[in-house]
């Protein structure tokens, strides 16, 4: 399902937000990756993202 989604971004040069619970299909469709708690963003990084990044911080 998101496989022609991510076609037309490259053939009509689009960009999306997706928002995805699914570390799968991040490292698989992402450039780049925001990682947020409690409505704010906590890092950001190019994909692939390091677990580190999606690590809660304490």
């Amino acid at each position: 399902m998101l496989n022609p989604l991510f076609g037309l971004e490259e053939q009509l040069g689009m960009s999306y937000l997706f928002i995805c619970h699914d570390m799968a299909i991040v490292r698989h469709f992402a450039d780049r990756v925001a990682v947020m708690r409690k409505g704010r963003i906590t890092g950001e990084a190019p994909a692939p993202v390091s677990y580190d990044l999606m690590k809660p911080s304490t």
